[in-house]
């Protein structure tokens, strides 16, 4: 009851207040020119040219969020702006001759000497009358979830609002495809200086590959690597038997050696001997013989004195066939030594060419490796440089 006796008592004020505002806000209804709003949506890609065979490099370059506030930053720019009221060719238009839209709060602001934001852009550079006045009357709104855009033209005239905000549109996607056509271009020019890089290096590769084949007299090096190791196998195995022999040789030759004059008779080797064992046979029959005539002849007679002169000379023939025995056990003692010392001179003088057949192999695959290489990036920046150039 207070409070309404209070208004009640002031009802001349607050009918007078009321009236006076109802007053300015129907004048200014009236007297304010309406805006209107264009719309267009867009959809904004995140799609990069794929220059190079990286997926990280790619994925740093499309980023996340802030691609998408880059992207709406561009679509707010002076760039757009500027080249969207030259094409328009509303330099001159009075739509844009009344300035830049602004609220209530930055008119005041204006009033008191600061000028407005739109009139200069982020880096502090002013903006044409024109562009400043285009800028202002821009609207970017994402849509939450989504790669869709809305973008809002606000304009006195709506047929300038509507080809406005479609020429934004259209400059917008025209200055993707020339940044993505630039990038690519770019690319391809920077591959194409790399590819003619890469190709001088290959013949050099080549050129001094060449070379050393010339200089070392090589054909075909794996053939020639791989008959040197075969014949190394085949010596070594050929050295070892020749070593195995001359050891059963000197062993043998060595025994012998070392018999008495009494003793070589029962020597293996000489009981072996076909000539001996035929002379023993023949001088046990002399002997026998020698018996027989012993029990009637006496030593002087003719039959006696034949026989044990035969008997002496089959001695002689068994002492003589004895010592052939032992010579022949030294020379072929000899023979596998002079066999052995050969065929080690030649296992050595294989391994030493074996040696310089790897040395040579390792320089050889070393140029062969720098060849190859250089080939395959070759190969690949030339198709690189032909999937940029297509895109």
């Amino acid at each position: 009851r207070r409070y309404l006796a209070m208004l009640h008592k002031r009802r001349g004020i607050v009918l007078t207040c009321l009236g006076v505002s109802l007053a300015i806000a129907v004048l200014y209804n009236y007297t304010t020119r309406p805006v209107y709003r264009a719309t267009t949506q867009i959809l904004i890609d995140r799609d990069t040219p794929n220059v190079l065979p990286n997926k990280e490099l790619v994925e740093l370059v499309q980023g996340g969020m802030d691609y998408y506030q880059t992207q709406y930053q561009l679509l707010k720019g002076r760039s757009l702006a500027e080249r969207a009221v030259e094409r328009l060719k509303l330099q001159t238009h009075p739509e844009l001759a009344t300035g830049p839209m602004m609220n209530p709060w930055e008119r005041v602001r204006g009033f008191f000497g600061r000028p407005p934001s739109a009139v200069v852009d982020l880096s502090g550079m002013p903006l044409s009358p024109a562009a400043a006045a285009f800028r202002s009357r821009i609207e970017v709104d994402p849509l939450p979830g989504s790669r869709l855009v809305n973008l809002h033209f606000r304009a006195y005239d709506p047929q300038v609002a509507a080809d406005a905000v479609n020429a934004l549109a259209q400059l917008y996607i025209e200055q993707s495809l020339e940044l993505r056509y630039t990038t690519s271009t770019e690319a391809t020019g920077w591959l194409s200086d790399r590819l003619k890089e890469q190709q001088a290096k290959v013949e050099t590769a080549e050129r001094a590959l060449q070379e050393y084949r010339e200089r070392e007299g090589l054909v075909n090096q794996e053939e020639r690597q791989g008959l040197v190791e075969q014949k190394l196998e085949m010596l070594q195995g050929a050295v070892l038997d020749a070593r195995t022999d001359r050891i059963a040789k000197e062993s043998l030759y060595n025994q012998i050696a070392s018999q008495g004059p009494g003793q070589i008779d029962s020597f293996p080797l000489v009981l072996g001997s076909e000539p001996v064992q035929a002379l023993k046979a023949e001088l046990a029959m002399l002997q026998k013989e020698e018996a027989r005539l012993a029990e009637t002849l006496g030593d002087r007679h003719p039959d006696m004195v034949r026989v044990r002169g035969q008997i002496r000379q089959t001695q002689d023939k068994i002492r003589t066939e004895i010592r052939a025995v032992a010579a022949a056990a030294q020379s072929e003692y000899r023979t596998a030594l002079a066999k052995e010392a050969r065929l080690s001179a030649s296992l050595e003088a294989v391994k030493r060419e074996a040696q310089d057949t790897n040395r040579k192999s390792i320089d050889y695959g070393v140029l062969k490796r720098d060849v190859d290489t250089n080939r395959q990036l070759y190969q690949d920046l030339l198709t690189r440089t032909k999937q940029t150039g297509l895109e």
